[in-house]
């Protein structure tokens, strides 16, 4: 609920400005994608150890932890705040690789969970690439679209 206020206010905020729509999405997209990639992992796998709930805890706080870098302020967005959501967007990858990992290397799971594990990590590598690139890129508009860009990589 908050990502999506916070979103909604940037666009709210720059209605006149092609980055304030640009940037809602690419946010509010990979924002999304962050919760997604959490429940995909929760409703196919019960886990109840402390490990595995550290590790939720870790991916919702680094989901929250985007989601408050996003700001209707363009100029201190594109100064500080979009690199910092993107180093959080790429932590909360990292631990959702390391749950697939996980998965792939479970000896009491079957075939299936393995193979479905291995092609989904190799999409999250691919979206953490796409998102460590967005770091390099020199202006607010580059890291925006690099955003869109690692959203797509699911589809």
């Amino acid at each position: 609920v908050a990502a999506a206020f916070t979103c909604g206010n940037m666009l709210k905020d720059n209605v006149d400005n092609p980055l304030g729509l640009l940037g809602m999405a690419a946010c509010s997209l990979n924002v999304l994608n962050t919760w997604s990639h959490l429940l995909h992992y929760r409703a196919r796998y019960e886990t109840s150890s402390v490990v595995h709930r550290f590790m939720d805890l870790l991916d919702g706080l680094f989901a929250a932890a985007s989601a408050h870098n996003v700001v209707s302020d363009l100029e201190a967005f594109e100064a500080y705040y979009v690199y910092a959501f993107v180093a959080f967007l790429i932590l909360g990858r990292l631990v959702q690789i390391a749950r697939r990992v996980e998965i792939m290397l479970s000896p009491s799971l079957s075939g299936v969970a393995t193979l479905e594990s291995a092609e989904y990590a190799a999409r999250l590598v691919a979206e953490t690439a796409v998102l460590v690139t967005a770091l390099a890129m020199p202006d607010l508009a580059s890291v925006l679209v690099c955003l869109l860009v690692a959203w797509a990589v699911k589809l």
